[in-house]
């Protein structure tokens, strides 16, 4: 699981760091 984004623990739609 790798969008394109860079969040450290999000997991909102765009955010798929750390799922």
């Amino acid at each position: 699981m790798a969008e394109i984004s860079i969040s450290p623990l999000k997991g909102n739609g765009g955010t798929a760091n750390s799922a």
